[in-house]
């Protein structure tokens, strides 16, 4: 752990309080946040790039290969924050 990520530690708190009153604050229908569990790294930046090529128009695509796993990739609400989707 590199000693920025151990002051960081100490704010944990304070940073998640920030972020959820952003996301209340911020999310709307015409720009929502999307969203991502990264406990496990690759998994949620692969559903990431499903989720981002899901939204895109091209020939060909496969829609079966670009589902998303709902319980990593989420558009924001705060109900998510209550159960916990999004870390506390």
């Amino acid at each position: 752990m590199s000693p920025i990520d151990a002051q960081a530690i100490k704010h944990w708190d304070g940073y998640s309080v920030a972020r959820n009153e952003m996301f209340a604050r911020t999310h709307n229908p015409v720009t929502p946040w999307t969203v991502a569990g990264a406990d496990v790294k690759r998994l949620a930046r692969l559903n990431l790039i499903k989720d981002q090529l899901s939204l895109l128009h091209y020939c060909d695509k496969d829609a079966a290969a670009l589902l998303v796993n709902s319980q990593i990739v989420f558009q924001y609400d705060e109900t998510y924050i209550r159960n916990r989707m999004i870390s506390v």
